[in-house]
């Protein structure tokens, strides 16, 4: 889910207007700054990284341009919140798809994210997604009227896992 920062006073509200040199859209600009996200490149492309979704995953511009060219291991002990920031982008991403406000063709994302993220950390960022297919169902089931929540899916999906895991 995203959050966004909305200036809580007048006087934050004030404090961007003097900073922001007038324009409409220079104040617009500073005030929805903090919330604006970026693309972060998960394999840096200063390191050869690809300009591809798969290496793609939205962040704040706070968090992209501090990391650089930093490797997971090393952007984890600064960030040690951010395995779960990213599980809550992947969901929400997720849900975007089923809920038909992203086109089909990133049925896959999740997955790709998921295999880019897991090399790049060294398997310390495991992220849980849908597979394409049961985004597909599960979109389907929300053209057809139902509530769907990716989420829940996910958490449905693990628990399946695990019991399977434990018979085996």
């Amino acid at each position: 889910m995203l959050q966004f920062n909305i200036p809580a006073s007048f006087d934050e509200v004030k404090k961007a207007y003097g900073q922001a040199n007038g324009s409409p859209q220079a104040i617009a600009r500073r005030m929805l700054e903090p919330s604006m996200q970026t693309i972060e490149h998960i394999h840096p492309k200063s390191l050869g990284g690809p300009n591809a979704t798969q290496n793609f995953i939205a962040e704040c511009k706070d968090c992209n341009n501090p990391r650089g060219n930093m490797s997971y291991a090393q952007w984890l002990k600064v960030h040690p919140e951010y395995p779960a920031k990213a599980q809550q982008h992947i969901e929400w991403f997720q849900q975007q798809v089923v809920d038909g406000k992203i086109d089909n063709r990133y049925d896959d994302y999740g997955v790709d994210v998921k295999e880019t993220l897991s090399k790049e950390s060294f398997g310390a960022i495991e992220l849980k997604v849908l597979n394409p297919e049961k985004i597909k169902e599960l979109r389907e089931a929300r053209q057809a009227g139902k509530e769907v929540n990716v989420s829940e899916e996910i958490a449905k999906q693990e628990a399946e896992k695990a019991k399977e895991e434990e018979v085996a």
